[in-house]
C-alpha cells in the first residue's frame, strides 16, 4: 500500500549494543511532501539512508563504538500497513573510552504546548569521555544534543521527503506538531533512575 501525503508513520530505529541486547527508538512523523510514488521501499531506505541517518550522525560523534545499526521497521498508522523493513547503517564511532552503561543516555524532548503531551527519545549510549563524573554531559556532547533537537523540531528534509515529527497520546486523540525541544543535561535511564535524584 502507497504511503500518501499526510500520513501518520511510526518508524522504530533498532541498534544492537555489543552485538546482542537491543536497543529502539521510535519517531511517529507526518509525511509533508515526497508520499505517493508508489514504492515503500524506495521510500523507507531513504528514511534511513537520508532523514534519519542525517538527524543522528549529528550526535554519532559521542555514541560508543559498541553500538551498531540494525534495521528500521515502521507501520503507516493511516492506513494501518505494516511498511517495508529496511537496513540501518549508522554505528557509533567513539572509540577513545567504554561505553556507559547501557540503561542509559542522553535525552532528547519535544513539547506540544498540551498537557501531557511530550515526544522522548532516549539516545543510544554515549562515551565516557562525553560525561563527566557526576553524569552531566559535556559542552560539545551538549552542543550536538541541542543541534539534534533543532533538527528534529523542524521539518526534516531530504533528497525527495519532507517528514514532520508528531505527537500523539493516549489520553486525546489526534496527532499534534511539537512547538519547542530540550535536552536533558544529565544522562538519563527509562528506568527513571537519574544520577541525585532518589535512592
Amino acid at each position: 500500500m502507497t504511503i500518501e501525503n499526510g500520513d501518520i508513520l511510526r518508524l522504530a530505529l533498532s541498534w544492537r549494543f555489543g552485538g546482542t541486547n537491543q536497543m529502539v527508538n521510535v519517531h511517529t512523523v507526518r509525511v509533508e511532501s515526497g508520499g505517493g510514488g508508489g514504492d515503500d521501499e524506495a521510500f523507507m531506505n531513504e528514511v534511513a539512508d537520508e532523514t534519519l541517518f542525517d538527524l543522528y550522525d549529528i550526535v554519532n560523534g559521542g555514541i560508543s563504538e559498541v553500538i551498531t545499526g540494525d534495521v528500521i521497521t515502521g507501520l503507516n498508522l493511516t492506513k494501518d500497513a505494516v511498511l517495508p523493513t529496511v537496513s540501518w547503517n549508522l554505528d557509533g564511532v567513539e572509540v577513545v573510552s567504554d561505553s556507559t552503561p547501557s540503561q542509559t543516555g542522553p535525552l532528547v524532548y519535544l513539547n506540544s504546548g498540551s498537557p501531557r503531551r511530550q515526544a522522548r527519545v532516549y539516545l543510544p549510549p554515549f562515551a565516557e569521555t562525553q560525561i563527566d563524573a557526576l553524569g552531566t554531559i559535556n559542552g560539545l556532547a551538549l552542543t550536538g544534543l541541542i543541534a539534534f533537537a533543532a533538527y528534529w523540531l523542524a521539518p526534516m528534509v531530504s533528497t525527495s521527503l519532507i517528514l514532520q515529527r508528531v505527537i500523539g497520546t493516549s489520553l486525546a486523540a489526534g496527532f499534534v506538531d511539537p512547538t519547542s525541544a530540550g535536552v536533558s543535561l544529565a544522562v538519563r535511564s527509562q528506568r527513571r533512575r537519574t544520577q541525585g535524584f532518589g535512592s
